[in-house]
């Protein structure tokens, strides 16, 4: 499986059987997609190491710990996709300088517990054109240093708090 390129897991019953990914193929994989409860609310221990995936797609995956730390830092993921209680915490991270350095669309989906995203830094996500936020209701304002999103072209804001909205409006455009 090492030339191994796109991957799906999916787990039928999403609530309750945990997904096992102890064997990804850290190698080639460019798209990968996880939908079920990951054991430990953690990503799976190779994440840090697929260099060369530019698609993440995580649904169900009840994280607990926050996935920007890891995710971050992969050199190639251009798009990033969090549903459907992909992450249960109550705050995304910080997004560091250099982080992302090649994403360019960020989906935000049904992430109902989340209530805080961490401060972006100057040269964080220097690529983003396109932002999902989406019925994430508890969510109560886009991150400080928004307006460091240079290149975003297209921000989409759907089923969300009349003060998160009211706060965006504010902000937008952030240059």
């Amino acid at each position: 499986m090492d030339a191994l390129c796109h991957l799906s897991l999916a787990s039928t019953e999403v609530d309750t059987t945990p997904l096992h990914t102890e064997n990804l193929p850290p190698t080639a994989l460019e798209r990968l997609a996880l939908i079920g409860h990951l054991t430990g609310g953690k990503l799976p221990k190779c994440t840090a190491s697929l260099l060369c995936l530019n698609g993440l797609d995580l649904a169900y995956c009840k994280l607990t710990e926050d996935p920007f730390a890891i995710l971050q830092t992969l050199p190639n993921l251009m798009y990033l996709n969090l549903n459907g209680a992909s992450y249960v915490g109550k705050k995304l991270g910080k997004c560091r300088a250099r982080g992302f350095p090649k994403l360019q669309w960020l989906n935000l989906y049904n992430l109902n517990e989340l209530r805080k995203w961490g401060n972006v830094e100057e040269g964080a996500m220097p690529c983003l054109r396109r932002l999902f936020v989406w019925n994430c209701r508890k969510l109560r304002r886009l991150p400080q240093g928004f307006q460091y999103f240079t290149t975003l072209q297209q921000l989409n804001l759907f089923l969300m708090s009349d003060e998160f909205v009211s706060r965006a409006k504010r902000d937008w455009p952030p240059y």
